[in-house]
């Protein structure tokens, strides 16, 4: 618990008053942020925190950023995807960015759905996909991030936050390639593919690109902050995070088909489809589906 209110004291005088805020609107740090806390490096920790919100939340919170003066925080500037479509991160209808009192800033990223993790699981690397909630915390790719290592795309992509991040990571001393053979511990562990153009699947590893994943999957790390005072059906009750609506995605990195059923006979995502807001359920729940059938049609003799 500390170390969730020293994350934010870099940032605003009274953290607990912040936490709560995104208690109350099911808000998520994502970014460099959530990576810093995940590593324990104080380095990594950015002078913009980004905060992901659901779009039903969104107005909510910066309703009460604003309200609320002990923050003592100032509107800088709004980008919405209608005004700004190719500067916008994927999934992000609307970012709104203040400043504060420790000359950093917060900017509050508007989820184009229902779940805020659907921003954070487009991120253009796999060493940003993590979270850190008021309730618990999360690290999608653990077994890579803790050695800094980061599966994203290549350099050469257009995309100037991609440019950014890479700067970033590579100052941490992160090792990034578009492919998890690009590392000589997963090329020796998995037998050559079965054609030279396709590579071999690590889904049992949880690391082929185009495997679907999730937050809670056996590849990620998953944990609350307080064990004893932990209520899980009180977290499901409120719809808290890792409850509540999370997200099903596959990289977007990957240059060649996986050579296994990753990518056209995933269980989870279609094909081509890189993110998709989901709800787990716990075991034992049972679900019923109605079928609505468009009437038959039959030949009426005249």
């Amino acid at each position: 618990l500390s170390d969730r209110r020293k994350l934010l004291l870099h940032y605003v005088a009274i953290p607990d008053k912040l936490w709560n805020l995104l208690s109350c609107t099911r808000a998520v740090v994502g970014g460099f942020a959530a990576l810093s806390f995940f590593l324990r490096d104080p380095s990594a920790r950015p002078d913009d925190l980004q905060i992901f919100v659901p779009t039903m939340f969104a107005d909510e919170l910066e309703a009460l950023l604003v309200k609320d003066e002990a923050l003592q925080i100032k509107l800088i500037s709004v980008r919405d995807h209608r005004t700004n479509p190719h500067t916008m991160p994927p999934r992000v209808r609307r970012i709104t960015t203040y400043s504060t009192l420790s000359r950093r800033s917060i900017s509050i990223h508007a989820s184009a759905s229902d779940s805020p993790l659907e921003p954070i699981a487009r991120s253009t690397t796999s060493a940003l996909i993590n979270w850190v909630s008021p309730h618990a915390f999360v690290c999608a790719y653990p077994t890579l991030t803790i050695r800094r290592l980061s599966l994203g795309r290549t350099i050469g992509d257009s995309s100037p936050q991609l440019h950014v991040d890479f700067a970033h990571l590579i100052k941490l001393n992160f090792n990034i390639s578009s492919d998890p053979f690009g590392w000589s511990e997963y090329a020796n562990i998995v037998p050559p593919p079965s054609q030279p153009w396709h590579h071999a699947c690590l889904r049992a590893y949880h690391l082929c690109p185009d495997q679907s994943r999730y937050f809670g999957d056996g590849g990620s790390f998953q944990t609350v902050f307080d064990l004893l005072r932990f209520n899980e059906q009180v977290m499901r009750r409120e719809r808290q995070l890792p409850f509540g609506i999370t997200v099903a995605w596959r990289l977007d990195c990957s240059t060649r088909t996986c050579t296994e059923l990753c990518l056209f006979y995933d269980p989870l995502l279609p094909n081509y489809t890189f993110t998709t807001p989901i709800t787990l359920v716990p075991s034992g729940t049972t679900l019923q589906t109605t079928y609505d059938f468009p009437m038959p049609l039959f030949n009426v003799p005249e």
